[in-house]
């Protein structure tokens, strides 16, 4: 959980304050400063991920193991969940990659931080959802 919330308010932060603050910078001083924090962010959003396929595959055993997975109020979630998750971790891959690749993606920064920061959510708010149920 401790990942999730990381890496979500890591999006908030770089969508709410950061990407906000740097536009009165000026070019040069806007791309040496967004790549220093992609930079960081990077290894950030890469840890978390990791930790979250960790842990999610180890929670997916144990609500198995514990008979949860017959349940379509647990599973369906559980679901739901995964795939936001795979679409978050997807977004925040094609934002976070160096180069030019994804650069119409990359063009539209805030409105794909934005996505991302509003699955996020989602996804925690399932997760606490899940935790309840188990």
């Amino acid at each position: 959980m401790v990942a999730a919330v990381l890496a979500v308010g890591g999006v908030a932060c770089i969508r709410f304050v950061v990407l906000p603050s740097v536009e009165l910078l000026d070019d040069a001083a806007r791309a040496t400063f967004m790549e220093s924090v992609h930079d960081k962010f990077r290894k950030i959003i890469g840890l978390s991920m990791g930790l979250l396929l960790i842990t999610g595959l180890y929670n997916v055993a144990i609500a198995a193991a514990a008979g949860h997975m017959a349940d379509s109020a647990y599973l369906h979630p559980l679901i739901v969940k995964i795939v936001l998750a795979l679409v978050v971790f997807k977004i925040a891959f094609m934002l976070i990659i160096p180069g030019p690749a994804f650069s119409g993606v990359k063009a539209k920064r805030k409105t794909w931080l934005l996505v991302n920061f509003v699955l996020g959510v989602i996804v925690i708010l399932i997760a606490a959802y899940l935790r309840r149920l188990a």
